[in-house]
């Protein structure tokens, strides 16, 4: 088994849940139910993630991209954003 975690910090439960099955049939480690920055950031810092994957709409917000401005200043913990938008904005 692979030692490796991931944490994925996505709101719409059942994507969460189908990514984290995924990664686990793959031999990682993976936390979900996080949907928050407040409860990314706590959840990163006690867990220390090997990747985090981040939805960039939160509850209809960018809180993805303050989640990712977290992780740029650690420079540690790499990230890949996850989002099924595919509007302009977003996609910049």
């Amino acid at each position: 088994m692979n030692n490796e975690l991931i944490i994925i910090v996505e709101d719409d439960l059942l994507i969460a849940r189908d990514l984290k099955e995924t990664l686990e049939k793959e031999g990682f480690k993976a936390i979900s139910n996080i949907a928050d920055y407040d409860t990314a950031v706590k959840s990163i810092e006690e867990h220390k993630p090997s990747l985090v994957l981040i939805d960039i709409n939160l509850s209809k917000t960018h809180e993805g991209i303050k989640i990712a401005s977290f992780l740029n200043e650690l420079n540690e913990i790499p990230f890949i954003f996850v989002t099924s938008c595919n509007d302009k904005v977003s996609l910049e």
